[in-house]
């Protein structure tokens, strides 16, 4: 799916898939930012990558401090990241920097 697309069909969405998008497509989102938007954050990132063929990955836990890390892909990179880009948000939250 291009970029582009992500932001053409972002318009036809609704209510808490909507809402994780739109957080996703600000950078990588802990489970308890989208536990904040929806309880069953983890059934609209089933909808979005099944429904809608976004690609949303899942970094592992961190079991001391609970974080996972979602963050959105598009065309081969991380939502909004330029080539070579690291993915330093998601590892400072994993370090637990919450």
């Amino acid at each position: 799916m291009l970029a582009s697309d992500v932001r053409a069909e972002r318009k036809r969405f609704k209510g808490q898939c909507g809402k994780i998008l739109a957080r996703l497509e600000q950078g990588p989102a802990t489970n308890r930012e989208l536990a904040a938007i929806s309880l069953k954050y983890t059934s609209r990132i089933s909808q979005l990558r099944l429904e809608f063929g976004y690609d949303i990955r899942c970094s592992p836990r961190n079991y001391e401090t609970g974080a996972t890390v979602y963050t959105l892909w598009t065309d081969g990179m991380r939502w909004g990241a330029t080539v070579g880009e690291c993915d330093l948000d998601a590892e400072r939250v994993l370090r637990g920097g919450v």
